[in-house]
């Protein structure tokens, strides 16, 4: 290839070359090649302590088979450590992110850069940006394949110093290569220059005695740093500072600038330093701006690391209960068991454990201390970052739990200036300073970890402060609060130790401590026993209830006391009931759609005087479109479900004596039956005392007025405000089942005129009787109901005719009288009257039956009532066929019309297209209905007409089979415009008139069809009406006529032998 390009540049050492200055402190962890092997443990040991990887601490190691990859994995956690290319970085990914990169160095070593170790390894970094000054040459060469060229130039440099000579092969990528990475070649030469050396760093007291390294320099103890700066170069330094830094922090007077150093001259420097605990990384830098060429600019810098000791406190926490209210109260049992009510004396022991006193600072001794706030990042979940701001607060103390069985996350928490606290992938305490807190996780695209923060704000207020709260070195102080009256339960005690950071120590992790104080119950009340005076009962005797109760606890205390009577029933309401109707209830079934339209069904439970209802359902099921709906008697909600839902024994509490349930048509429900909670029989509070060796027990006596059913009487012990030893002994059940002994019944019911004329006012009398045992008191209500045939309304006309309260002994009668006043007869009615007995279930009766409650009589007014009641077939002893005629009124009719019709068929065959008209009759005929193979009126229209006024009409489309309705009269006509027809036949009315001589109330009489059509020819119908032309007034002009169908009925009667002298069985 001829190409433009050999390009070589020099790297300018001011410009383009920026040597950064920083010490990496590198800390050895493990070797390449002794994992797996000798060196897993620290290899783990990492993982855990300095990542927080709690799951790799079991982990299992392997290598892939190149060497290049440490797999480690325990369960559904993994982590990969992979070597680079060129063995000097290895990158730790989890979770397909890098988390961090680590050095590789010689024979394989793996170190961790650090800003503070004591196992440390010193160096100055450069990195070097390229770019495109001082081009030495450029020539254009051609290359034939493997073959190879050098290229020589000449240089004369301008400056001193340390370079990068880059050669470029095709720097303007005209050549089109299989690898465009291996182009450039780079060398790095110095040139001859002033070369800055920094040597014999060291640490002295002010006296100049030295500090070696088993000497122990504490929290603000003054040091000087001394250091000599030697120029060690071929020129001159001019003009340039020397920094004494900390942890990269210039220290106060640490900068000294220094004129003029000639080659081989050294200067000695010293900076005091007043330190402060911890771990620090001490150095000293000449040249830091980098004003010098030097021949050498990675010896600027010497550092060392030194431990500065501080204080080191730590906590725990004890309590001791003073007893019930104070020390002169009574000491259950082991003085650090605390019961409910005592008083509790809570220490807290601060330790100081290090080398320097603590001074001036606080502690937070907390006694059911709860989180301000808690975050909670469930598996899966998107990570969220977490901001919290507590006004005026000291500190905040987090509380990290994390999930050890999912992936562990890497949270970085930062305070109220951005500065990043700490990292943390484990469960601990953390203090944030101030009023501030952000979490957030490191890896917000890993979904995998679950992980609660708590978050524990100080405040001033919270703070114990002595005077002068002061702990020396290797010693301990005791701080303590009171808590009095003090509740049953776990109780978190929290010590923060120094929340406002006033002393001196780099590991303030042991400055909290938690503990939980289980304080015990002390009172025990519980029912020991319930009895019935009399167990044999029956609906309104009376019966005394006696509980017997008491204290079994070690204190003395005041409890509530109950008696409640539950009924357990099954039968629902079978009227529509509704408060606001003047009687509350319409004696027809319930119905959704006076309520709730919305709905299709209603279920209604209704239960008089009655506190509330638990309904216990064994199954509701909804389909994706349906709704359920419960509600009490005053409408309100209490379940209310839309679209697919399923669930199984599912109890459900309605206040009050009435639930309506609600559904649209495929909602399914089963219910096994219901509570009734009767109102409260007795309550009381009251004072049951105890001790140690004594319990106090009391009677308790009401008197109950039993009603029928199987009911539980619950008697409950207990007290809201406090918590008991045994909370399962409050409660006692006596079931009681009681027998009824009242059954109001309707005997019969009698109208007066029997058969009413039209207006006609009609006296109604309902008997009713008592068949129980003991007398009844009841409502009795008479209701007329009618229906029409003909109405706008859905339901029927009802009205209440009578409501009567009446008093019956056992076996004894009584007649409840009503008047129907002008009854009517348009539409042809129905009328109803229905007497019932109890109408709102306010008796629990022997027999609950709708038959013994209700009774209901049809009213029939003095007329006629034809009807074609049915078809008579041919039998083998009459071979007529005939209709039977009814009167089913109450008034014996003369000369009675039946209306016979036979459908004839007669074939027809005709066909027409574009316009005109044909006409068809067949005379005698009472009606006409047409048969066409096929019309075709897609682009016209056809008509069927018997008087060009009023048309059957066909257009838009092709019609095939197609039969017409019935058109009246013997003739008619086919009119079409553009369109086309094929007909085949048509069918004909043959009628026949039959007069009934005597028709008297609820008789029938057979109407013979005529001999003509006795010829079966085909299926075909039969109409037959009574009364065709209303001669006679009828009670219901509606149901006088009937259909149907003709057709023959083959039956096999016997099996023999068919003979055929010419064989031919054809026609058989």
């Amino acid at each position: 290839h001829s190409f433009h390009g050999w390009t070589p540049w020099i790297m300018d050492n001011k410009s383009i070359v920026e040597t950064i200055k920083r010490m990496t402190i590198n800390r050895y962890l493990f070797c390449w090649d002794n994992v797996p092997g000798s060196e897993n443990e620290s290899l783990l040991r990492f993982l855990t302590e300095d990542l927080g990887l709690e799951w790799a601490g079991n982990a299992t190691i392997n290598k892939t088979d190149d060497n290049r990859t440490i797999q480690i994995y325990a369960g559904n956690n993994s982590a990969n450590l992979t070597l680079d290319v060129e063995n000097e970085t290895a990158t730790l990914e989890i979770g397909g992110e890098i988390i961090l990169s680590l050095i590789v160095k010689e024979e394989n070593k793996i170190y961790k850069r650090e800003t503070c170790d004591t196992d440390i390894d010193t160096e100055v970094s450069k990195i070097y940006y390229f770019t495109q000054t001082h081009i030495i040459d450029t020539t254009t060469r051609n290359l034939t394949i493997n073959e190879t060229a050098n290229i020589t130039v000449e240089w004369a440099f301008q400056t001193d110093g340390e370079r990068f000579i880059v050669a470029k092969i095709d720097p303007e990528g005209v050549i089109m290569e299989y690898n465009e990475a291996n182009n450039t070649f780079k060398q790095y030469m110095t040139v001859q220059a002033a070369d800055l050396e920094v040597t014999n760093l060291s640490l002295t007291w002010l006296d100049g005695t030295e500090i070696g390294e088993d000497i122990t320099v504490r929290d603000n103890d003054t040091v000087r740093i001394t250091a000599n700066v030697t120029n060690i170069g071929i020129e001159e330094a001019k003009n340039f500072d020397v920094r004494f830094l900390v942890d990269d922090i210039l220290i106060p007077g640490g900068k000294k600038p220094i004129a003029s150093l000639a080659p081989h001259e050294s200067e000695t420097l010293t900076a005091n330093w007043t330190a402060e605990v911890g771990k620090h990384v001490i150095k000293v830098e000449a040249d830091y701006e980098d004003k010098i060429n030097e021949t050498n600019e990675t010896n600027n810098i010497e550092a060392l690391v030194r431990y500065v000791c501080g204080a080191e406190v730590s906590g725990n926490t004890s309590w001791e209960t003073l007893g019930l209210h104070g020390l002169n109260g009574t000491i259950l049992f082991d003085p650090t068991q605390p019961y409910d009510e005592d008083d509790v004396s809570i220490t807290a022991v601060i330790n100081n454990s290090g080398c320097v006193n603590a001074t001036n600072f606080s502690v937070a001794l907390l006694f059911d201390c709860k989180p301000s706030d808690t975050f909670h990042k469930a598996v899966n979940e998107v990570p969220k970052l977490m901001s919290e701001t507590y006004n005026n607060a000291v500190c905040i103390y987090l509380y990290i739990d994390i999930n050890p069985n999912y992936s562990p996350p890497v949270l970085v928490i930062r305070d109220k200036n951005n500065t990043e606290v700490t990292r943390t992938g484990k469960s601990c305490w953390i203090h944030v300073p101030g009023d501030t807190v952000e979490i957030k996780q490191y890896n917000p695209n890993d979904f995998s970890p679950e992980y609660t923060i708590s978050l524990y704000p100080v405040y001033r207020t919270n703070l114990t402060r002595d005077e002068n709260l002061t702990v020396n070195a290797n010693s301990s102080k005791n701080v303590s609060i009171r808590v009095r009256n003090i509740t049953v339960g776990e109780h978190t005690v929290l010590l923060f130790i120094d929340p406002e950071g006033n002393v001196p120590e780099d590991d303030k992790t042991d400055n909290i401590a938690s503990r939980i104080m289980r304080v015990n119950a002390t009172r025990d009340f519980t029912v020991i026993n319930v009895i019935a005076a009399k167990r044999n009962l029956s609906d309104t005797d009376t019966a005394d209830i006696t509980a017997e109760v008491a204290n079994v606890g070690l204190r003395n205390g005041t409890a509530n006391v109950s008696i409640i009577d539950y009924e357990t029933e099954n039968r629902t309401y079978r009227y529509h009931f509704d408060k606001s109707l003047p009687v509350s209830y319409l004696p027809i079934a319930p119905n959704a759609a006076l309520l709730k339209p919305e709905y299709d069904n209603l279920t209604i439970i209704h239960r008089p005087g009655v506190d509330s209802l638990q309904l216990h359902f064994e199954r509701i099921r909804l389909f994706e479109s349906d709704k359920l709906l419960i509600c009490n008697e005053t409408g309100d909600k209490i379940l209310e479900k839309t679209g697919s839902y399923s669930r199984r024994d599912y109890t459900i509490l309605v206040p009050g004596d009435t639930a309506y349930i609600y559904k649209t048509s495929l909602a399914t429900f089963s219910l096994s039956g219901y509570t009734a909670v009767n109102k409260l029989l007795y309550e009381e509070n009251l004072q049951l005392n105890a001790t140690k060796t004594w319990n106090e027990t009391k009677n308790i006596t009401t008197k109950w007025l039993a009603t029928t059913g199987n009911h539980r009487i619950n008697v409950t012990v207990w007290n809201n405000t406090i918590k008991e030893i045994n909370e399962t002994n409050n409660t006692f059940i006596l079931p009681l089942e009681v027998n009824a002994s009242r059954d109001p019944t309707v005997v019969n019911i009698t109208f007066d005129p029997e058969h009413p004329d039209i207006g006609e006012d009609m006296n109604i009398t309902a008997t009713v009787r008592n068949n129980g045992t003991k007398p009844a008191t009841f409502t009795v209500d008479l209701w007329r109901t009618t229906t029409r045939l003909i109405s706008q309304s859905e339901l029927p006309e009802i009205g209440l005719l009578n409501q009567t309260q009446v008093t019956l002994a056992p076996g004894e009668n009584a007649t409840i009288t009503g008047v129907w006043k002008n009854i009517s007869f348009y539409g042809a009615p129905t009328h109803v009257v229905t007497a019932i007995v109890d109408p709102l279930d306010l008796i629990d009766e022997i027999n609950e039956s709708q038959s013994d409650n209700e009774l209901s009589s049809v009213i029939l007014m003095n007329f006629s009532d034809f009807n074609v009641t049915r078809f008579n077939q041919p039998t083998r002893e009459d071979k007529n066929a005939s209709v039977e005629i009814t009167n089913l009124g109450v008034l014996n009719a003369s000369n009675v019309t039946v209306r016979l019709e036979l459908g004839r068929y007669n074939p027809y065959p005709l066909a027409g297209s574009g316009f005109g008209y044909y006409k068809i009759s067949h005379p005698g005929a009472a009606d006409l209905r047409l048969h066409f193979i096929n019309i075709d009126a897609s682009q016209g229209w056809l008509g069927i007409t018997n008087n060009f006024e009023d048309y059957i009409e066909y257009s838009g489309e092709d019609f095939g089979d197609v039969w017409t309705p019935e058109i009246e009269g013997d003739t008619v006509y086919i009119v079409y415009s553009d369109a086309s027809f094929v007909m085949d036949e048509y069918r004909w009315g043959d009628v026949e008139y039959k007069i009934i001589d005597c028709l008297n109330a609820s008789e029938s009489e057979n109407v013979s069809l005529p001999e003509r059509w006795s010829k079966y020819e085909r299926p075909t119908f039969l109409n037959a009406s009574v009364n065709p032309y209303d001669n006679i007034t009828e009670l219901n002009e509606y149901n006088n006529n009937g259909t149907a169908v003709i057709y023959a009925d083959l039956v096999l009667r016997e099996v023999g032998t068919v003979f055929s002298e010419d064989g031919d069985l054809s026609g058989i």
